[in-house]
């Protein structure tokens, strides 16, 4: 029984630390690093067996987010204004037996893994700074 409740809270886990795709960053946890490139900085933070990655370009404004963990975070709060984009996007996706993708001009989003083993990532694709190669993700 302990195992299930975990895993429901993990499911429903709001990561209320991170800012929204498309907003500035502006709180730094005690359990996050960040560190820096010349043209973007990458804030780590990580909850509850899930890491999560905010990309931040020169004016702190997040353009992509990443995660990896035992499950997929809650959705919704990462991806702010953008979740109603990956709502309308998700009947067009494109799924293979570990792999899960969407895009739009506004939103591309991929996920995947097995159980206890998951990792995806999102991205604004007119946040991102020039040059920065996806996969990089």
């Amino acid at each position: 029984m302990p195992k299930i409740l975990l895993i429901i809270s993990l499911i429903f886990h709001s990561f209320s630390s991170f800012a929204y795709l498309g907003e500035t960053s502006l709180v730094k946890k005690s359990n996050s690093s960040l560190s820096r490139t010349q043209s973007y900085s990458v804030l780590t933070t990580e909850e509850n067996g899930i890491t999560i990655k905010e990309y931040l370009n020169s004016s702190g404004q997040v353009f992509a987010v990443s995660w990896k963990g035992i499950t997929h975070p809650d959705l919704q709060p990462i991806f702010g204004e953008y979740y109603t984009e990956f709502e309308k996007i998700k009947t067009n996706e494109h799924r293979g037996m570990h792999h899960y993708s969407v895009r739009s001009e506004k939103l591309v989003v991929e996920k995947s893994g097995r159980m206890r083993n998951v990792s995806g990532h999102a991205f604004v694709p007119d946040l991102l700074p020039q040059g920065f190669n996806t996969n990089e993700l």
